[in-house]
């Protein structure tokens, strides 16, 4: 066995024993897909927080939600919303980088990973 393989072992050995494993895993995970924890939904999108923010607005507008309460600054944005069936939803749109934005969406008190994930499915779509 190689020098780096042996090491490579010996390193997630050290950090599974260390309970460190599953905050790589979620880091990982929140950059490369669909991160849904403790009812948000999560999705980082290739488009600057304006281009997103647009996106969202005319998704909502679409779906028919009523807009409650909107607050946007230069890198973040949220909204509160209800949607027809007076379900709560909260969406918050976040600037990670210049060209990469986050959008968290809870549909609901609890939350709901299908209607979330329709949801940012459709914000993609539109950009």
């Amino acid at each position: 066995m190689n020098t780096r393989a042996l090491a490579a072992c010996f390193a997630l050995a050290l950090a599974s024993s260390s309970g460190c494993v599953p905050l790589l895993v979620g880091a990982g995970a929140g950059v490369a897909g669909y991160h849904y924890v403790e009812g948000e939904m999560q999705y980082a999108v290739q488009a600057t927080v304006d281009r997103t923010y647009k996106a969202v607005e005319a998704v909502v507008k679409d779906r028919g939600w009523e807009i409650k309460d909107v607050t946007r600054e230069v890198t973040i944005a949220t909204f509160r919303c209800q949607a027809l069936d007076k379900t709560p939803i909260q969406i918050e749109i976040k600037r990670r980088s210049p060209d990469f934005t986050r959008v968290a969406i809870r549909y609901g008190t609890w939350g709901d990973e299908v209607q979330s994930r329709k949801f940012i499915d459709d914000v993609r779509a539109r950009l």
